[in-house]
């Protein structure tokens, strides 16, 4: 864990996978302020979700 992460109360890591990858995404760029990094997964994206500061804090991924 990054010393960014040990704070009490900071997300340190999430993977969700769910049906709907970029209404999850847009979700929690919208209601937490997450930003979306998109990972290549060849013929589609998963995300990264990154905090403020720039930690990543979770994933969205496809349900494949």
């Amino acid at each position: 864990m990054s010393e960014q992460n040990k704070t009490v109360g900071t997300v340190g890591w999430v993977d969700l996978t769910v049906d709907d990858a970029e209404g999850l995404r847009d979700f929690y760029s919208a209601v937490v302020g997450w930003e979306p990094e998109g990972l290549s997964m060849g013929d589609y994206d998963d995300y990264s979700m990154k905090a403020e500061g720039g930690a990543a804090v979770a994933g969205v991924c496809h349900a494949r």
